[in-house]
Order: structure tokens, then sequence, then C-alpha cells
């Protein structure tokens, strides 16, 4: 495993202590170096990429966030694969490559349309992918995850309303107005949708979308976290939802190819989402 931890920690990693099988190396796939050192060392049979920028909001400012950190990392992960002439590449995708789409999101129907930096640096990064997987013969995965939620969340609409109350437990601030709602899934579910994927899949080129069909709204989410604080206090809504540009503010899936294949996630968007606000409050 490589990774910068410019969005982890090592202590997510306790769980692999002494597992024979789990090397982890910290820095930059960026490094072409070092990661043509990794490479080196370790016969590889196939390989999964999931490194992109996640500071989403510095790359509206800064497009050369997403092609550096997202596009590029991609770029140099199959690059050395060509180099390696290793054929099995898994692809972590986003949902934020369909923009806006009033219709549930659905694989090779949806138009892809990109309204922000991130998605337009996961939809380029797939372009590459098709490419490479045509031009030197690499069987791919791609799986388009939603929204996935868990324990120890450090960013989001969880740890954010959890803050939020703990610090004003009188009233409890909502950004926009509520009507915010996307597909969350809880991590669990997502890692066993890939795996499923996986595992049941063999086509040259695989794309999938990995989610929930049910949805869930910010207001809900609201009710949520009070409902497992123990406390009822006035939502205070900030007015209109008025994101960032490159926000996506209503989607959903369709999820019925994997549903079809057997797969199907434990938890509904709303058992996901109680179910992490459980896990969070533990921690914030």
């Amino acid at each position: 495993m490589v990774d910068n931890l410019s969005n982890g920690s090592v202590e997510t990693m306790k769980v692999l202590e002494g597992n024979p099988n789990f090397n982890f190396y910290k820095f930059d796939v960026n490094n072409t170096i070092k990661l043509r050192g990794v490479f080196d060392k370790h016969p590889f049979d196939m390989v999964f990429h999931m490194a992109a920028n996640a500071d989403t909001a510095k790359g509206e400012e800064a497009p050369h966030e997403d092609i550096e950190n997202t596009l590029f990392t991609t770029l140099n992960v199959l690059e050395m694969m060509r180099i390696y002439e290793i054929k099995k590449f898994f692809f972590a995708s986003s949902s934020t490559v369909y923009g806006n789409a009033d219709e549930r999101l659905q694989e090779h129907r949806s138009i892809m349309r990109p309204i922000s930096h991130y998605g337009a640096g996961k939809l380029a990064s797939e372009a590459f992918v098709s490419s490479f997987s045509h031009l030197r013969d690499f069987q791919v995965w791609i799986a388009c995850f939603c929204y996935a939620v868990g324990p120890n969340m450090t960013q989001g609409v969880i740890p954010d309303l959890i803050r939020k109350l703990k610090a004003h437990p009188a009233e409890l601030e909502v950004f926009g107005d509520g009507t915010q709602t996307k597909p969350f899934i809880w991590i669990d579910d997502l890692v066993d949708g890939v795996k499923w994927m996986l595992n049941h899949t063999n086509e040259d080129y695989n794309a999938y979308l990995v989610g929930v069909q049910s949805n869930v709204t910010v207001a809900q989410i609201a009710q949520i976290v009070m409902e497992e604080v123990g406390i009822q206090v006035p939502i205070k809504y900030t007015g209109d939802y008025k994101g960032s540009k490159g926000d996506v503010h209503k989607y959903s899936y369709d999820v019925s190819r994997l549903r079809l294949m057997g797969w199907t996630p434990k938890y509904t968007a709303e058992e996901a989402i109680r179910k992490s606000i459980r896990e969070n409050l533990k921690n914030i």
C-alpha cells in the first residue's frame, strides 16, 4: 500500500499489523522514482488505485490539484503497470463524473458531464483507464462510488452536525435548506460490493455503480443526530441551498445491475447514516 497520508492516519492500519501480506509505504504516488521501487520489489498480480485529491474545495480554486493528484496519479500507476507488464487494474471512480442529473444514475446510460474539477479529474482518469485497457490489453474494473459513511469520519455532514450540536446544544444550524439528498452507503457494504463485482465479472472492461438505491436528506440526518444524542432542539436552516458551483445538490443510484448479479447491501441509506452517527459520537 502506498499513501502520503494527506487525508489519513496510520491508526486506521493497526488492524493489519503483523499481516505478512501487508506492506505500507508512505510517499506520494506522483513520486515515480519511489513508486518504481515498490513495483521493483513486489510482483503484483493486480493494482488497486484509489489515490485522488481529497480536498475538493481546494480543487475548485486551483484546478492543478485535481490534475496532479487525481489524473496524474492515475497515469503514473497505469504507466508502471505497462512497464512491469501487470494486466489487472481496479479504479475507484465517483458519482461526480455525472454532475447534475434528474434521473436515477445508470452505468452506460447516464450522461457524464461533471460540474467540478474533482469530477473532471475522475472522468479524465476513466478515459485513460479505457485507452490503456484497449492499447495495452489491461483488464479493468471501475467502481463508481456513492457517498460512503463509517466510523472515524473527519469531514462531511455527519461530524459537522455532531460538532455543531455539541458546541451549541440549544440550536442546530444546518447548511442550506436541508433538501440536499444523497445515497449514503455504509463503508463495509461498499467494500463488499467492490469484492462482489471483482468476483462476479470478467469482461475486459467492467464498470459498475456501487451504492444503495435509497437516499437520505440533510434534514433527516439532522433529526437522526438529535435522536442519537438524546436531545431535540430547533433546527436553524441557513436558507436556500447555495453550495459551491461544483457541488451536486441531489443524486440517486440505480444499482440493479449488481443486484441482478446477487449483491445487495446490508444497510439502507438511513441505516448507514444512523450507524455512522453512533460510531462517530464515540470519538467527537
